[in-house]
């Protein structure tokens, strides 16, 4: 830490590092910061300049500082403690898995979201079958025969009533021509479990 007042003619130089304020009285500046200071050094005496180079003791006298030090240089006595890598290990599958979620998260499109939300974690539900889960899980991420039939060569397929594009999402919520099935097997709360995260 340093500090240059400067009272024309005079310059005083305020310096914690006694050993940098001794390298620039003296003519053997090997580092590249005291050989810019040792040179401003220079040029300002001998152009007739006076430099007063004054060292404050940075911690002497501050008990708290002084205790700090002691701790401090106690601590390089120290041998080096060894931790093991599996210390780490759960803090670091957190951040991952932290990071895996928000990469989840943000991509766009991701129909798979629909089914699991939460990356690293498998919806089990074995009250169904496995062909039930597989038909409730296309559902859900939209793909069906009726709904992407035109990725296979065919034209895409647009609703008769509403002309729009055709989706499961559509026709299990959207479509009016669908409405008395919907009302009569009671499907608003299905589809709310079915299209919900």
């Amino acid at each position: 830490m340093r500090l240059i007042i400067s009272l024309l003619p005079y310059f005083i130089l305020l310096s914690d590092s006694y050993s940098s304020l001794i390298a620039l009285v003296g003519s053997h500046a090997d580092q590249d910061t005291i050989r810019k200071h040792f040179k401003t050094y220079s040029t300002l005496t001998n152009s007739g300049k006076t430099v007063i180079l004054c060292w404050i003791p940075g911690h002497v006298g501050i008990p708290g500082n002084e205790r700090a030090d002691r701790v401090a240089k106690a601590a390089l006595s120290l041998s080096p403690v060894k931790v093991s890598a599996m210390d780490f290990l759960p803090r670091a599958k957190l951040l991952f898995r932290k990071e895996w979620q928000e990469i989840w998260n943000c991509c766009d499109g991701n129909k798979l979201h629909a089914i699991n939300p939460t990356v690293g974690v498998t919806k089990q539900n074995y009250s169904r079958s496995r062909r039930d889960a597989v038909i409730l899980n296309r559902l859900q991420i939209g793909h069906t025969r009726a709904t992407h039939a035109h990725l296979l060569g065919d034209g895409e397929v647009f609703c008769a009533t509403c002309y729009t594009s055709l989706t499961v999402n559509h026709i299990l919520i959207e479509c009016p021509q669908f409405n008395h099935l919907r009302q009569q097997y009671n499907f608003g709360s299905t589809s709310k479990v079915l299209f919900s995260n």
